[in-house]
């Protein structure tokens, strides 16, 4: 996914009579539900992040060809795999993963391929508490499209619709769910109160479910501030959920993003939004590095590592866990305290063995990120 420049994220004042224009706006494309004071805590989670850590369940849903579904490109290459390179991808493909339903995915389809989606992660039903990882990412335009971009109200209306679909496709599944990667591109739209008004809607909305925990992304530890940050979370409805995740598209480091994460949560506090807690990404920070510190032509892609002790480069990191403090990833003991007390997992959120324009599988870039995993 492409990132701005920092320079790109920024406060905006909105003069009043377009401040106006977006209160009809928003008033027109605004769904019809109950107000948040009017939702009962088992529709909201509001004292979601009061309980203990949902992502602690029996089993989490890993691929396994189930139920027909055909969209785990990494997981079919394993299966036709032999030798080493079967042994590389085995390190990918039988993790637990977070699938993105995006924009692509039409309206009057979310529903029924959220629900075969699930299916398959529970095989069938057969294990319904089964953790199911999903990354909602339904606003269009995003990322660099977005930026200058002024929401109409028929594209408020569809990612309504949308979010309504994939919400009635969770029925009561346990959901761990990532709402909107890169939530910091909302600064760059013309009037970034729009997006995010959306965003709070859906954050209502995918917590009425019953077993659905939300996280809201908000970049990473490299971008954008702690002061930003916490802005775009109330502003996106982050009290309605469990909290927010981390790096789902950068490459920083854990004890970054729990320094972060915990700064975060304490302006949160501050501000009467009390007791979130956050998930990192540790899909590709095997070997850290920040926004500013990568030098090649594309961060987007960063060049994947060449050997076990390269540095500053991509590869798989922490593989997906509830065991935030183990004793064996060696963490700082102050960057251990904080993350068991406020983070609930490592989950890998992106997919950089995917290819960024047609999110087929980039044969030679997962191997590539397998090989070279100090995780291995």
């Amino acid at each position: 996914m492409s990132r701005p420049p920092h320079g790109l994220i920024r406060a905006r004042v909105i003069p009043p009579l377009v401040l106006s224009a977006l209160v009809v706006l928003l008033a027109f494309a605004a769904p019809s539900s109950p107000s948040p004071s009017r939702l009962s805590p088992r529709q909201v989670h509001v004292a979601a992040s009061a309980r203990a850590n949902p992502l602690i369940a029996p089993r989490w849903g890993t691929f396994s060809g189930t139920g027909g579904w055909t969209w785990d490109p990494v997981y079919q290459a394993y299966q036709k795999a032999t030798g080493e390179r079967r042994l590389l991808l085995k390190r990918i493909a039988t993790r637990p993963l977070v699938h993105w339903f995006g924009s692509w995915v039409p309206v009057d389809k979310i529903t029924t391929l959220t629900r075969e989606y699930i299916a398959a992660m529970t095989h069938n039903g057969k294990y319904p508490n089964t953790l199911v990882q999903i990354a909602a990412f339904g606003m269009k335009p995003w990322e660099g499209a977005a930026c200058g971009h002024t929401y109409t109200s028929a594209e408020l209306t569809r990612y309504r619709n949308w979010i309504n679909g994939l919400a009635r496709g969770l029925g009561s599944a346990h959901v761990a769910m990532i709402l909107q990667p890169d939530l910091p591109f909302a600064t760059c739209s013309a009037h970034e109160a729009t997006p995010l008004a959306a965003f709070n809607y859906a954050a209502r909305r995918l917590s009425q479910q019953p077993n659905t925990t939300t996280y809201i992304d908000v970049g990473a530890a490299d971008w954008p501030s702690v002061t930003r940050a916490v802005h775009l979370l109330r502003a996106a409805g982050v009290r309605y959920t469990r909290g927010f995740a981390l790096n789902a598209t950068h490459y920083d480091s854990i004890v970054h993003q729990v320094g972060f994460g915990a700064e975060v949560a304490a302006r949160l506090y501050q501000a009467g939004i009390k007791n979130k807690h956050f998930v990192i990404s540790t899909a590709q920070n095997g070997r850290p590095f920040g926004y500013h510190q990568y030098q090649g032509p594309d961060f987007n892609r960063a060049a994947v590592c060449a050997s076990r002790t390269a540095r500053r480069c991509a590869t798989l990191g922490i593989p997906p866990t509830t065991n935030v403090a183990d004793s064996r990833l060696n963490l700082p003991a102050r960057t251990a305290s904080t993350a068991r007390r406020l983070v609930d997992a490592y989950l890998w959120i992106g997919r950089p063995w995917l290819n960024d324009r047609n999110f087929d599988l980039d044969l030679n870039r997962a191997l590539g990120l397998a090989r070279t995993t100090p995780f291995g």
